[in-house]
């Protein structure tokens, strides 16, 4: 449920991108939509007398032509506005980036859990680290078992935070969960190889933000095409269901006249 309403938002914020950046088309859009949703109402109308002249739709079919018009205008709109799902998606991406980087309750949580997980370990000596709060906090990172947990907790925490906000954008970026935990391990390898000490969350959340703008880049496409493709669905259904409607009742009047 969460998913569907953050594409119900992302498709309203792609909409109002488009309106925003290019109005006159968005205009041109807007007047194609109602001329298609004018000829399909039309066509559902009068369609009927192909083969049964004397038949004439009541106010049912009448409102079903209208519900099935508008659905064809919101479904013009809406599969010329996801062209704009790659920018909006981005843009989540990054606001989202700087807003958790300046969060130092985030930061402090997320440190906080890494330290006692490490701690509860047994696999480094703390004697000389002073816990979360104190001067000189830092965790001891010294096995590769400590640096797994701190990059399971650290890189889950980023992309948790992430899909809370966006949970169907986070679906999009992260088909594997784990990649960004990998990822955040491969670099404290590669960090702490160098001589460094401690390991800086933002830099796990820079390192993770540049994932997830690839990572879109790459699957965004894919997911553009299957919801252009669901809305033609989507459209096709909401045609006939009163071309059928109408049609049924059309042929029935015919067989009683007959």
């Amino acid at each position: 449920m969460d998913q569907l309403r953050d594409l119900i938002s992302i498709i309203g914020q792609c909409m109002t991108m488009f309106a925003d950046k290019q109005p006159l088309w968005f205009g041109v859009t807007i007047v194609v939509g109602v001329i298609l949703a004018g000829l399909c109402w039309w066509g559902a109308t009068h369609y009927s007398r192909l083969f049964n002249l004397e038949f004439r739709i009541t106010k049912l079919h009448q409102v079903l032509c209208a519900l099935a018009g508008l659905l064809t205008l919101s479904f013009t709109v809406v599969y010329a506005s996801l062209g704009y799902s790659r920018d909006y998606a981005l843009q989540s991406i990054d606001s989202w980036s700087d807003r958790t980087k300046a969060d130092h309750a985030f930061r402090a949580n997320t440190y906080r859990k890494s330290y006692y997980a490490v701690k509860a370990l047994n696999v480094e000596d703390f004697s000389k680290f002073p816990p979360p709060g104190q001067p000189g906090s830092r965790i001891p990172t010294s096995s590769q078992k400590a640096r797994e947990t701190t990059s399971t907790i650290e890189a889950g925490e980023i992309r948790d935070s992430f899909s809370r906000v966006h949970p169907f954008i986070g679906k999009v970026i992260w088909p594997d969960r784990n990649a960004p935990i990998r990822m955040a391990l491969a670099d404290q390898n590669q960090w702490f190889g160098s001589g460094n000490r401690t390991y800086p969350v933002e830099r796990a959340m820079t390192l993770i933000t540049n994932h997830m703008r690839q990572n879109l880049t790459t699957q965004l496409p894919r997911v553009v095409r299957t919801a252009r493709l669901l809305a033609v669905i989507v459209f096709l259904l909401a045609q006939a269901i009163p071309f059928l409607w109408i049609g049924i009742a059309a042929y029935r009047d015919l067989k009683l006249r007959t």
